[in-house]
């Protein structure tokens, strides 16, 4: 092109020898090594506490007897009818006449012929009566009698049905305080027998988590074993980037002025390159503007060395990092910082 010069500066041959025979055959045996899967156990089992409990927690009483006997006794309350009241107050009530009534009208009866015995003996023997005087006399006492005797049955009965009405009500509340207790104590006695097994899983569980902590670094150590490699390539790509750069081509317009990065040492153009970076599309995803953010600094500010080696390996690099995607977590940083060089947050 007519008003440009061009000068090209080959790459040190140290800094080639790192790359060809250090880098390149590192990354290589890594890309070659077959993936190999964590075979130990990550969770721990349950431990014999553990497996008691929960085996008590199955054979739990749960109270259902216990509530179902109180249920009874407060559904034959409720569902009681009149007739049904009627007749238990009437079971009471002749239990009264039997031991109260009957008892008391006997004694009247005892003392209402000892009464008239001494009438007749006091007519008798004042001769002040004739016969029908006498028999009036004797009526009026014995109407007396029977009008006390019927007031006295009245406020017998009266008593009797207050002493069943009684009974009954303070037979519901016997019953229904005793199925009350029933439950409640069918109750406490569960929550005390489930407390006691949910302290035995506790205990259970702090022996367990001994366990899981001897799982959880056996795993750690694998984990530490498969970065390993990766962690060396970082270290090794880290010494690289250290190391004075090598100078691709450089075309500059004198009719412009301006001056023209070419990345000879790649042989080829931006645009051939434009759509090839595999791995920094898998380390971010292909929806994720990042990874063009990285590509842009691969074009522009890497050093040729990087460049090369990248589009020579990197598609198979990307296979890689695909299969062992914990390997994403090792590399973002690398390329969050080359991206932040350019002003990318």
């Amino acid at each position: 092109m007519s008003g440009s010069t061009t000068t090209e500066q080959n790459m040190p041959g140290f800094q080639e020898d790192y790359l060809k025979n250090t880098i390149i055959p590192f990354a290589q045996k890594i890309a070659s090594t077959d993936f190999s899967a964590f075979g130990g156990e990550r969770v721990a089992g349950l431990t014999d506490l553990q497996k008691d409990a929960l085996s008590g927690y199955g054979g739990l009483d749960v109270g259902s007897e216990a509530y179902d006997s109180a249920g009874n006794v407060f559904s034959g309350i409720a569902n009681r009818t009149p007739e049904e009241e009627a007749a238990i107050v009437s079971q009471y009530q002749d239990q009264y006449t039997s031991g109260v009534i009957d008892p008391t009208l006997a004694a009247m009866a005892r003392q209402r012929e000892k009464d008239v015995v001494a009438e007749q003996g006091t007519i008798t023997n004042s001769g002040a009566f004739g016969n029908t005087r006498r028999d009036i006399y004797q009526g009026e006492r014995a109407g007396e009698y029977d009008a006390r005797k019927l007031q006295t049955l009245a406020l017998l009965n009266q008593k009797g049905l207050e002493y069943g009405t009684g009974r009954l009500s303070s037979g519901d509340i016997s019953r229904s305080s005793a199925a009350t207790s029933l439950a409640s104590n069918a109750g406490s006695r569960l929550t005390s027998e489930m407390a006691g097994l949910g302290s035995q899983l506790t205990a259970g569980e702090t022996l367990r988590g001994l366990s899981q902590a001897e799982l959880d670094a056996e795993y750690e150590k694998y984990m530490l074993e498969m970065q390993y490699p990766l962690t060396q390539l970082t270290a090794l790509t880290g010494g690289a980037s250290a190391i004075p750069t090598g100078y691709g081509t450089t075309t500059e317009d004198a009719g412009l002025g301006g001056t023209l990065t070419a990345l000879g040492s790649f042989g080829q153009g931006v645009g051939a390159v434009a759509g090839a970076c595999w791995v920094a599309r898998e380390v971010y995803g292909v929806e994720d503007p990042k990874w063009t953010e990285f590509r842009e600094w691969l074009l522009t500010k890497s050093p040729s060395w990087f460049r090369d080696a990248y589009l020579k390996y990197g598609e198979r690099a990307a296979v890689v990092v695909k299969r062992l995607p914990f390997l994403k977590a090792i590399i973002r940083p690398f390329m969050d910082a080359k991206r932040k060089s350019l002003g990318y947050k």
